[in-house]
């Protein structure tokens, strides 16, 4: 398994829009996020090169936007402004991003509770490491992010300083997520 987080920067794109052919970038010029999602498959396209020896990929998204796996891989992208968050696995994997910043402290109703208990505290960084693990749990069970509030927090772990794993219950499965705080932005992943 291999993740990585980067800034995207114009030497990122520079070099994503040389790899990939053009009906290829015309199809994500698309997006409002043509930057973060070119950036972010360009940065899969070389970790499979790498990894998996697979030269020339083209990570390719099904109708409902969830990525295809080829190969004997799966890969999972996420951005939040000029940050993108990428995985590459054997197994599947979902990745999540998110920068922390303030916001209407409203928000905090998002979660129970019971989940700022758990958490120990309730700041932005703790909103954050909530909302981007919760969200790599719905993009795994293939939901929208709405159902970010049927996945309830029932414990964690400190793995490391920054480093958490979560443990979440739908009322039926329960699922862990690995979150990790740091330099503004939290990143989450689960397999």
């Amino acid at each position: 398994m291999q993740y990585f987080s980067y800034n995207i920067s114009t030497e990122i794109i520079e070099l994503a829009e040389i790899y990939f052919p053009t009906d290829y970038t015309s199809q994500i010029q698309k997006k409002h996020t043509y930057e973060q999602s070119l950036g972010g498959r360009y940065l899969v396209s070389k970790i499979v090169e790498e990894n998996w020896g697979v030269l020339g990929f083209l990570p390719r998204v099904d109708e409902g936007g969830k990525p295809v796996s080829e190969w004997g891989f799966f890969w999972s992208i996420s951005h939040s402004q000029d940050h993108v968050y990428v995985g590459v696995s054997g197994n599947p994997i979902w990745v999540d991003i998110e920068v922390i910043r303030t916001r209407d402290e409203s928000l905090f109703g998002t979660f129970s509770e019971q989940e700022w208990n758990i958490l120990g505290e309730k700041n932005w960084e703790s909103f954050y490491i909530l909302w981007s693990a919760k969200e790599a749990l719905v993009k795994r069970h293939l939901g929208w992010v709405d159902d970010v509030v049927n996945w309830q927090l029932v414990k964690v772990e400190w793995i490391s300083e920054g480093m958490k794993r979560l443990f979440f219950t739908d009322g039926g499965s329960r699922e862990a997520v690995y979150s990790e705080a740091g330099n503004e932005i939290v990143m989450s992943i689960c397999w």
